[in-house]
């Protein structure tokens, strides 16, 4: 599985938990004995790690959400910025263009026309406020 599919898992995992309020490894376990689905390291790292951070995870985004609150965006567009901002502050091996890229591009699947500029500008502000805290 590439790195592409283990985020577009990831994402899956995390959409479904968004709405079911389940655990990661809940939701891992039924998808295993639904649909027979093999999840890769990398996709349980991932959504495990927004699981373990997602306090950390949604106030970065709150806090650039410029002139949003974060009730008004979708979950599909909640799920896909988790796994991006996880990424970005907790996966060092990781170019930060790479998960806005492919946050970007998930967003374009599983988004609505909108989507995709959004998610693009929020991680460009994600990104802005993490290099000002780099100095």
């Amino acid at each position: 599985m590439t790195r592409s599919e283990s985020r577009e898992l990831s994402f899956a995992i995390g959409f479904e938990r968004l709405i079911s309020r389940e655990t990661v490894d809940d939701v891992i376990e039924g998808a295993a004995e639904a649909r027979s689905v093999t999840v890769s390291a990398f996709a349980r790292k991932l959504a495990k790690g927004v699981e373990e951070n997602e306090k950390e995870i949604d106030a970065i985004l709150k806090n650039s959400l410029k002139g949003w609150q974060l009730s008004r965006i979708s979950n599909v567009a909640h799920a896909i910025l988790q796994i991006a901002i996880y990424e970005m502050i907790h996966e060092e091996s990781v170019p930060l263009r790479v998960s806005i890229n492919e946050a970007v591009e998930l967003s374009k699947k599983y988004g609505d026309t909108e989507d995709a500029k959004f998610v693009n500008g929020v991680l460009a502000s994600v990104t802005k406020e993490m290099e000002r805290q780099d100095g």
